[in-house]
């Protein structure tokens, strides 16, 4: 296990039970034939976790990670599941018009024009689940202000950027806290999207 991919599984004890909870009412939310025959992708899918959802919801899956350390894990701890070596850069080649796309932690790692490509070539599936974090002007609390500018993500938006990407319809949108030992200090959302 290499350094990264141990930070990774540190930082997921903090951060992943709360956005899977956000991300299962969400996809919860989209009609049933949105999900039906879907493919779950999963742009920079890290471990892989959400895979478990995708099965969970009948679902196939196919995440993209770039990283190779964090690709080599999650095919070790999800054998058989599908993780190619893409990123977000890549979604235009992989996008199928079944698929519901998941951004889940990804946004704020992705420059201006790189999340305007990766939503370009999203509304090409049937639904966008966006889960990030985010600065809400005057109400971020201290620390997760610090963290968010030691974070390796460069890209922490305004909710208002993220709020209605064009070719979108909103169809269900969470706020929740995160932080350890249930102290919130992090501001996240789950926005969930269909196409049409």
């Amino acid at each position: 296990m290499t350094a990264q991919t141990l930070a990774y599984r540190l930082g997921c004890l903090i951060h992943w039970k709360p956005r899977e909870k956000a991300i299962r009412k969400g996809l919860k939310s989209l009609p049933a034939s949105v999900i039906q025959g879907a493919r779950l992708l999963d742009v920079g899918s890290g471990l892989g976790q959400l895979s478990r959802l995708a099965r969970e919801f009948g679902l196939e899956y196919a995440g993209l990670e770039p990283d190779d350390a964090l690709r080599q894990d999650a095919a070790r701890d999800f054998p058989g599941t599908v993780f190619l070596a893409r990123g977000a850069e890549n979604l235009h080649e992989e996008i199928r018009p079944g698929d519901v796309v998941v951004l889940n932690g990804v946004a704020h790692h992705l420059s201006g024009d790189l999340l305007g490509e990766t939503l370009e070539a999203a509304r090409g599936a049937r639904a966008l689940v966006l889960c990030d974090h985010l600065r809400l002007e005057g109400k971020t609390h201290p620390l997760a202000k610090f963290l968010q500018n030691r974070d390796q993500g460069k890209f922490v938006r305004p909710y208002e950027e993220l709020k209605s990407p064009a070719g979108f319809v909103l169809r269900s949108s969470e706020f929740f806290p995160i932080g350890p030992l249930g102290m919130p200090w992090w501001t996240y959302f789950c926005n969930v999207y269909t196409t049409s």
